[in-house]
């Protein structure tokens, strides 16, 4: 399953399939564990992390979409292509599924998913590091396009300081109740 992509990361952070919550103080995530919803035209919404921000209560936290479901089949092809043509095409390919993945995350309108409360954009998440960072030298308007769209681009060594901010905000938020 694509969540299998966050398991390394729940060495540092307490995100297991399956499981909401964390320790406390940690950040609250869970890991697509049959996580259905819908947005406001019924549409079926199925993101695969949800990282909850302290605050607001149970029912009222707002939370943060990761999705990582880009396919990186384009870029995995460019890798292990010799011919210069041909991986000049794989690159183009692998930077058209970014983009048409930017705008179809934009349109599937997480922010009105019936029981959510969505902070304003999804965190788009690519698991092999140099496919953002070829894409990123590649085509930097992609960055331009995902902002446009409430989409933020992320690889693991992005992805980690968000979560360590999510916990410090938990820790700061555990202090200030208690």
């Amino acid at each position: 399953p694509r969540a299998a992509i966050f398991l390394p990361l729940s060495d540092r952070f307490p995100m297991k399939k399956g499981l909401h919550g964390g320790p406390p103080g940690g950040p609250r995530a869970t890991i697509r564990a049959q996580i259905w919803k819908k947005n406001e035209e019924g549409r079926p919404l199925k993101p695969d992390v949800l990282i909850k921000m302290p605050g607001g209560g149970e029912e009222q936290s707002e939370v943060v979409i990761v999705d990582s479901k880009v396919s990186l089949v384009a870029y995995s092809r460019y890798v292990n292509t010799k011919s210069s043509e041909e991986k000049e095409e794989h690159l183009q390919q692998h930077l058209l599924s970014i983009r048409n993945h930017i705008t179809n995350l934009s349109e599937k309108r997480y922010e009105t998913a019936e029981g959510l409360l969505t902070v304003d954009y999804v965190m788009l998440f690519m698991g092999i590091e140099s496919a953002l960072i070829t894409a990123m030298d590649e085509d930097p308007s992609l960055q331009d396009l995902a902002i446009e769209k409430n989409v933020v681009l992320v690889s693991q060594s992005m992805l980690l300081p968000a979560l360590r901010s999510v916990a410090y905000l938990w820790r700061r938020h555990s202090q200030i109740e208690n």
